[in-house]
């Protein structure tokens, strides 16, 4: 059971009239039974590792909490963080197995994937982490109830993929709830029907023609590879910002807000401000937990240049590799931990490595170049470029495709022939096609509206009638240009990592 299928609405819909019926401080309870009968009817076979790192975080969060000496706390704060870290780092060993298996038995990868690796376990370890490190820091309140802790830490909306969330203000949320907001669940209910509309008719139809193009790229025409890469890029965004739109839309059903997830990505005017506005409650753990503590403890160390032997001094760009030297050696490891995050695969470490490389060269040019600007125009259009190219190496199915993709793009390969812009080959008939580009359009309108207020925001300002047309017509462009095929379309993306 998933945010697609039919059968989590209903379910959805007991759990709303439950939550709603009980006293509100007993709600909580009836999350908890919510959540892990949820997670049971997702992935029966790994509920034991949910349960064994919501084991490890509450009692080393318990150890930490009541030790007294900082040198304690720091040594339960390790154990905690190796104790967490053995599942999921164990489950990317067996990933990257996978591709060995694989590559034995002929079978089909992703399949493989999705038979080793729990569901949410790269997210709800992040956010069991990140519970363990603010207690050692003294940011979070110590929950000592067991079961309020594993409903922090399994609330089904966003158990699976996200929002990596914080544990004072979810937990505050949870304890001590809202009343019943009907302006609230109306807006809530919009939203989750907001991003089935996006999955089902929008990124599922991307999802085709990035498929055909990134599983066979071998000969095929650049406008063709274009139109594959442009349609990944676009449905990784669209598909992701659905899921987010559910979980958030599902949660406010419930009373709960969860953290906003993106911001107009692909409005960005740097690949630094692309991870201020892309999966931001994962970005914000990299830098709180990952960057800044790795930034910290290196703050004094620099790389000292030897005199030339001409006595002249060093060219600012040399100067200032040296001097900020371990910072730009930050920025790397953690986008390297980022690609590893999302998979033991050298295609997500690729895609690490040159967001990181983008950012660290970005710092620099800023350092040397403090007054000078691009255009915001050209600025969106670089990072656009950049970012495309960079998810050419997540979604390619080994480096060697990737850089045939681009070699092949890069040479204009049948792109001045008629039969090179022949795009009967993604998967899609000529309608589907020309239907996708107009959703794409249309989503692109909505992103530049969605630079100054919410889309949905206008929407529900709208008169009542009004709402109810579009209602309908969401609706019925649901049941009647759906893209469903099957089980591999009706998973959302990112539930893989």
């Amino acid at each position: 059971m998933n945010f697609t299928n039919f059968w989590f609405y209903p379910f959805l819909l007991l759990v709303t009239i439950v939550n709603y019926l009980l006293p509100r401080k007993t709600r909580w309870v009836a999350l908890l039974i919510a959540s892990w009968g949820f997670y049971l009817s997702v992935d029966l076979r790994f509920a034991a590792v949910l349960l064994l790192v919501t084991v490890f975080a509450y009692t080393f969060s318990l150890r930490i909490a009541d030790a007294v000496e900082r040198a304690e706390k720091k040594r339960w704060l390790t154990a905690g963080i190796i104790a967490l870290l053995i599942p999921l780092a164990s489950f990317k060993i067996l990933d990257f197995s996978s591709l060995i298996l694989s590559a034995w038995f002929s079978s089909d990868n992703d399949a493989i994937i999705r038979f080793l690796m729990p569901l949410g376990l790269s997210f709800y370890t992040f956010t069991a982490l990140a519970y363990l490190i603010d207690i050692y820091r003294g940011t979070a309140t110590l929950q000592r109830s067991f079961p309020r802790f594993a409903l922090f830490l399994s609330l089904f909306p966003k158990l699976i993929a996200g929002p990596i969330e914080r544990a004072t203000p979810l937990m505050t949320q949870l304890f001590d709830p809202a009343p019943f907001d009907h302006d609230r669940f109306v807006q809530s209910t919009v939203r989750v029907g907001w991003g089935l509309l996006k999955k089902i008719v929008l990124a599922n139809r991307l999802a085709v023609i990035a498929d055909a193009v990134f599983n066979a790229p071998d000969g095929r025409s650049a406008p063709v590879l274009i139109a594959g890469v442009l349609a990944f890029t676009f449905q990784v965004y669209i598909d992701f910002s659905a899921y987010t739109d559910i979980a958030i839309g599902v949660a406010g059903m419930l009373g709960i807000q969860l953290s906003e997830n993106f911001k107009q990505p692909y409005f960005a005017q740097s690949v630094t401000d692309f991870w201020r506005r892309w999966h931001i409650s994962f970005s914000s753990w990299l830098r709180d937990y990952l960057f800044l503590p790795l930034n910290f403890a290196s703050r004094r160390k620099k790389i000292v240049l030897k005199p030339r032997k001409d006595g002249r001094s060093r060219s600012p760009f040399w100067q200032d590799l040296a001097d900020h030297a371990f910072t730009y050696r930050n920025i790397l490891v953690t986008f390297l931990i980022s690609g590893l995050w999302h998979g033991s695969n050298w295609t997500f470490l690729a895609w690490g490595f040159l967001h990181g490389i983008f950012q660290a060269v970005e710092l620099q040019r800023r350092h040397l170049h403090k007054t000078q600007k691009n255009h915001p125009l050209r600025a969106v259009a670089i990072t656009f470029f950049l970012t495309t190219i960079a998810w050419i190496f997540f979604r390619a199915n080994s480096i060697p495709d990737a850089f045939t993709i681009l070699g092949r793009i890069g040479a204009f390969k049948h792109f001045f022939t008629l039969s090179g812009w022949d795009m009967s080959s993604l998967g899609l008939d000529f309608n589907d096609r020309l239907l996708a580009f107009f959703l794409v359009i249309i989503f692109f309108v909505i992103e530049v509206i969605e630079r100054d207020t919410s889309f949905l925001h206008i929407f529900h300002q709208q008169k009542l009638w009004l709402r109810w047309i579009i209602y309908i017509a969401a609706i019925m462009a649901i049941l009647l240009f759906g893209q469903y095929g099957g089980s591999a379309y009706s998973q959302f993306l990112y539930f893989q990592f």
